[in-house]
Order: structure tokens, then C-alpha cells, then sequence
């Protein structure tokens, strides 16, 4: 079975790092390099034993292995029935397991395990620190997107509606600004991908201990319109330092904050257009409560209190963050990992976290780790 949603992490719900994980720092390249991992896969374990007992697999790993719970991995040598990509769902420090339809027995042989591979992206040119990714996928806008990873702690983001070379092609947006993903000031940090054929979430600690993060994204956003073939979007920072997410904002600078920029390859009338801030959820802020203000985390009712999130331009809507959430909670959050929202489970993207002597507060974002809509 393929999942076309996969989440990849640098550390577990604890906090604590992934072994073999691709490393994130403020060393040039290093956010290519983690990128590609990420579509190819990565972390590849022999097993030491397999079974099958009453629909569930469990793989056994005497030295430890580096899946998290809810991770798509794929296994490789196990014959048919086990062979292809699985959702993990149990793990402790030496076994994982997944649902599965094959008979029970124990199987033998070299089996391996590996993070799978996001797959349905081609990096299509490169040179040095700088690649160009464009979607595989026919059923999405397939333009081209440039990561300029040469200055090591940020990295430049911009897309073209048809590339021709390393940052060079047709309508390049957003134009002559810049959007950036803000790295690392030097040593790793933690890091969190979520994404599928068409689009690309991009989350990057502060530190390698601190699980604050700032959200970065690039690929095809909802439609809103279905004549709206330009409905893709670059995000992220305006400028080199910058510690609020672009999803993350009070309302009244969702619309006119210059750090916080989302280029697009059209405006309204078909011209490479930028908007700074430019976020909206439905009729709700999207710096989520903080202030003290909003229940604590789970809800009452169970899981969390979530609204979904629009990309704003020039002051409306112009299209739906897939698979993107604003948590309405003001505490209670975990420091990391997964959360429920409505019965789909969500990687959590923590901010500025609350505390009584800071004003500097934001909330969190939810990223939905099952199928998003369509793009």
C-alpha cells in the first residue's frame, strides 16, 4: 500500500534525537542533503525476526531501531504479502509493528526496514549548494522550486512557473523578493518534514533541544477556484532572522507583516505576486489564543480544537494550506509529537510557548499526517 502523506522527524515525542537521521545545521547544504533523504528514504535496518500473528507484523531489531510510532516505513525481502510501505503503529526501543492482512508464520531471510521515501518529486537541475525540485505528479501545477542553500544558515525559496536551469527560467516568484527558510545559526536543530506529491511543509528548530519551530512551505496550495491554475505558493521569512512560522500570526499583522512573506506564481490578474503575513484561518486569529485565552489542551470533548488555515492574497483568499492547522488551545500541549484532531492524527508544530513574563507568545500548528485534499 501507498501512503501518499509521509512525516519525517529528527526527534521522537520525547525529545529525543532519531539515530541516523539526516542531520540540519547552519552548515551550507545541509537542508538539500536532508531533502533528499527524505524522498529517497533513509535509516536502514537489518531484522532480526519478523512475525505474523492475527492481522499485525512485528519486526524485531536486537540493536534498536530509529522508527517512530505512526511513521510510514518499507520493507524489503519479506515476499509479497509484507514487502511495500506500512504505517507503524506500536514501537518500543528493539520492535515495531503494523497491520497486515498476510498469514501468520515467521519469516526468514536478510529482511530490511527503512524510513520510506517520499517519493513523486524529481530534483531536476543542481549545482553546488543549490537544487530545483519539481512534482512528478500530472494531477498538480508541477512548477519548479529552487532551494539556495549556499549561505548555510538560511536558505533562499523561490519557484518558476518553468525552469530552464539552476535559478533560471520563466516567472519566477516572487519575482525580485526574497523568501528564505531560516535555518540554523550553526550547530543542528531539530527539524520536522511533512509533505506528499504536491506539497512540502518544512518545519526548523531553534536548537537541537529547544522544540519551538518555524514553519516553512513550498508546492500547490487548495483551490478555492477551480480556474485557478496558478493556485502554488512559496513561504516562509522575509528576511534572515525570524522566529514566528508564517502560519503563526496575530491578527492584526496576518495581512501587513513584511517578515513573513508568501510569493505566488500569479497574482489575481496573472502578474508573479508576493504577499507578506498573508495567512487567514475561518474567521478565527491565527496566532492561536496564547494570552492565557482558549481551553487547555485535549478539549473537553476530546483531542484538540483545530481550524483549518487559507493562504490570504491581497486581502481575500486565495487557497487552502493542505493538511494545515491552527490549534485553538492556550496550554497543554505536548512538546512534540502527534495530536488528535477529530480522529486524524497531526504532527504538532509548537511556537513561542506561553509563559507569564514573555507578550511574545504564539500557538501551534497541526500538520495532518493521513491524506490532504486535492491540490
Amino acid at each position: 500500500m501507498n501512503y501518499p502523506v509521509k512525516w519525517f522527524s529528527s526527534h521522537d515525542a520525547a525529545g529525543t534525537a532519531v539515530a541516523g537521521a539526516p542531520a540540519l545545521s547552519g552548515t551550507a547544504g545541509s537542508l538539500i542533503a536532508l531533502i533528499d533523504a527524505c524522498s529517497a528514504g533513509y535509516c536502514a535496518v537489518t531484522l532480526s525476526a519478523l512475525t505474523v500473528s492475527a492481522g499485525t507484523a512485528t519486526a524485531t531489531v536486537n540493536t534498536g531501531h530509529p522508527y517512530l510510532d505512526q511513521q510510514i516505513i518499507e520493507i524489503s525481502g519479506a515476499g509479497a504479502a509484507l514487502d511495500g510501505q506500512h504505517r507503524v503503529t506500536r514501537v518500543s526501543a528493539t520492535t515495531f509493528a503494523w497491520a497486515t492482512a498476510a498469514a501468520d508464520g515467521t519469516l526468514s531471510g536478510a529482511i530490511t526496514a527503512k524510513v520510506a521515501g517520499l517519493g513523486g518529486w524529481a530534483k531536476i537541475y543542481t549545482a553546488g549548494n543549490s537544487a530545483m525540485y519539481r512534482s512528478s505528479s500530472v494531477l498538480g501545477r508541477q512548477f519548479t522550486y529552487l532551494i539556495d542553500d549556499s549561505a548555510g544558515t538560511t536558505a533562499v525559496l523561490r519557484g518558476y512557473r518553468a525552469a530552464t536551469a539552476i535559478d533560471a527560467g520563466a516567472s519566477p516568484f516572487p519575482g525580485s523578493d526574497t523568501v528564505r527558510i531560516a535555518k540554523s545559526s550553526g550547530g543542528d536543530v531539530r527539524w520536522v518534514v511533512v509533505a506528499d506529491e504536491h506539497t512540502i511543509y518544512v518545519a526548523c528548530g531553534t536548537s537541537a533541544s529547544i522544540s519551538r519551530m518555524r514553519l516553512h512551505m513550498f508546492g500547490d496550495l487548495g483551490r478555492l477556484a477551480l480556474t485557478d491554475g496558478y493556485c502554488s505558493a512559496v513561504a516562509g521569512f522575509g528576511v534572515a532572522s525570524q522566529d514566528e512560522s508564517f502560519a503563526v500570526l496575530h491578527s492584526a499583522r496576518r495581512l501587513t507583516d513584511s517578515v513573513v512573506t508568501i510569493g505566488y506564481p500569479s497574482g489575481w490578474s496573472g502578474e508573479s505576486s508576493i504577499d507578506a503575513g498573508a495567512v487567514v484561518s475561518d474567521g478565527v486569529a491565527v496566532w492561536t489564543p496564547g494570552y492565557g485565552f482558549g481551553p487547555p489542551y485535549p478539549a473537553p470533548s476530546g483531542g484538540a480544537l483545530v481550524i483549518p488555515l487559507h493562504a490570504a492574497h491581497g486581502g481575500a483568499p486565495r487557497g487552502r494550506c493542505r493538511g494545515l492547522y491552527g490549534l485553538l488551545h492556550a496550554s497543554g500541549y505536548p512538546s512534540a509529537g502527534l495530536v488528535d484532531i477529530g480522529g486524524v492524527l497531526a504532527v504538532l508544530i509548537t511556537g513561542y510557548v506561553s509563559d507569564a513574563s514573555s507578550v511574545k507568545r504564539a500557538g501551534a500548528l497541526a500538520i495532518a499526517i493521513s491524506d490532504w485534499e486535492a491540490p
